[in-house]
């Protein structure tokens, strides 16, 4: 029986009689204490009850009223659960039909299941109020996005959080070895030196080292590791926590080259601007010259020449300013083929007689804001690039089409406009494709300057994306992706 209800009720806990009709044989009755007044006293004393023959003595009846719905009981007995100096609940005991001598043994026996009994519902208590907080701590472990870790002595995995076993597959079960199997080549003799360290430190140790994902992605993890051991100074585990710091690694990388990029676009924009006031003296004055000079004067070509030079230096100027996204702009609300249309006409003239120029307008809302001036230079551009790419002739295809918006340009249901420019040439290597928008990069003999680089930087002005794609092998597209309405 045990007490419940701040002392209010008993409730049967176990039973091991056999007859059908005792009261107590319904495991989980309970019963209010005040019907137990032997009990309520033995909880209040901790003192036990025995009673050889309960016909010989005098027990009024309110004593036990509980016990004459099975008047065959002679003989009974209770010893209470004393738990921290509480009563906790009863050892019961009954002989029937004739009675029973509670020597010096019995009552012993009786009193050692009564300790052993309070022993366990102690334990069981203390379980129970364990449970609590190991579960929010299992729950905190398992929600952090840490890499936990348990290993004993001898290097086996204890546990290992289910972070540590989604990122690189080590589990309870698996050893130390498990995992510097999953760690970077080049880091894999530091874990297993740092591991000897570990075993014989006794303070807590930090280290770095790089995992590899089972999906083979490479993890920069900082592990706190520390060796827990005995009163006599033994080992018995040790506890490691490693943080994933490839997300911040990755932010810091971005960071460092948003900060270059917009170093050299200062750079370039302060340089263009100085540049451009030196060539309005220089073809200022070449005009001013080749106005005093008759049309036959020997000077004259070398006059002109120079106009001609100092001409082609201001265009490199405007595309070092559209490089640095700088040059002014003019935007207007335009549509695509519009504005391909325009461009493309002036680009017909130019092409080689053997490239043949298809425009397919295959996309319905392609209204952008846009300068006219700078996405004619990108038009062009783009496809005197796909010309060149095909030495021996062939097609050059400029289309339009509606697309969801990559990553990064909009809101994932956001819809943009994508202009390819496709070819049929010699195509571009994988490791050209990866320097291609570096400026005066090129991979003809002879390079225009700034080129794809400058192309880059005007798409990027109008809030959009340029790559460079192979073509199945055989040529070269170039995918510009726009937003709708202009840049946000």
């Amino acid at each position: 029986m045990l007490v419940e209800d701040g002392g209010e009720t008993l409730r049967t806990a176990a039973y091991s009689v056999s007859k059908p009709r005792f009261r107590f044989n319904e495991v989980g009755a309970t019963y209010p204490l005040r019907d137990f007044p032997i009990a309520t006293q033995a909880a209040r004393d901790h003192t036990a009850w025995f009673c050889n023959d309960l016909n010989e003595v005098d027990v009024e009846a309110t004593m036990v009223r509980h016990l004459p719905e099975v008047p065959q009981i002679r003989s009974a007995c209770q010893v209470p659960l004393v738990v921290d100096d509480a009563t906790v609940g009863f050892v019961l005991g009954f002989h029937f039909d004739r009675p029973q001598c509670y020597d010096e043994n019995a009552r012993e026996a009786f009193s050692a299941i009564g300790r052993l009994a309070a022993m366990v519902l102690k334990l069981v208590r203390s379980g129970l109020r364990l449970a609590g907080p190991e579960r929010r701590y299992r729950e905190l472990v398992e929600l952090s996005g840490d890499l936990v870790f348990t290993w004993s002595a001898d290097g086996s995995i204890i546990y290992a959080s289910p972070v540590a076993y989604r990122l690189c597959g080590v589990g309870k079960g698996m050893t130390w070895a498990d995992l510097i199997d999953r760690t970077h080549s080049e880091d894999q003799q530091r874990m297993g030196e740092a591991w000897e360290q570990w075993r014989t430190a006794t303070e807590l140790l930090h280290f770095e080292s790089r995992m590899l994902s089972r999906t083979g992605k490479e993890h920069s993890i900082h592990w706190n590791i520390y060796p827990v051991r005995n009163e006599a100074g033994r080992l018995t585990h040790i506890q490691g926590i490693g943080r994933d710091l490839t997300g911040r690694h990755e932010l810091a990388e971005k960071l460092k080259g948003a900060q270059l990029s917009e170093s050299i676009v200062r750079l370039t924009r302060g340089l263009a601007h100085e540049f451009n006031n030196m060539l309005v003296s220089v073809l200022g004055n070449a005009s001013v010259l080749a106005g005093q000079l008759e049309e036959d004067h020997p000077w004259r070509p070398i006059v002109e020449d120079i106009a001609n030079g100092a001409d082609r230096a201001a265009k490199l100027t405007r595309q070092l300013l559209a490089y640095a996204r700088s040059a002014s702009r003019h935007p207007q609300r335009r549509r695509l083929r519009d504005l391909l249309a325009e461009s493309l006409d002036l680009g017909q003239t130019v092409l080689p007689s053997n490239v043949t120029l298809e425009i397919r307008t295959e996309a319905e809302n392609d209204w952008i804001e846009a300068d006219a001036m700078q996405i004619n230079q990108v038009l062009l551009n783009l496809v005197l690039n796909a010309a060149e790419a095909m030495p021996d002739g062939g097609v050059v295809t400029v289309r339009t089409a509606e697309v969801a918006c990559a990553p990064g340009d909009g809101p994932p249901e956001s819809r943009c406009v994508a202009l390819f420019v496709e070819d049929t040439g010699v195509g571009v290597s994988a490791e050209d494709r990866e320097r291609i928008f570096d400026p005066f990069f090129s991979t003809k003999e002879i390079g225009r300057g700034l080129g794809l680089a400058a192309v880059q930087g005007i798409v990027h002005s109008h809030g959009g994306t340029i790559e460079i794609l192979d073509h199945d092998g055989k040529g070269t597209v170039a995918k510009v992706v726009l937003p709708l309405g202009g840049p946000s």
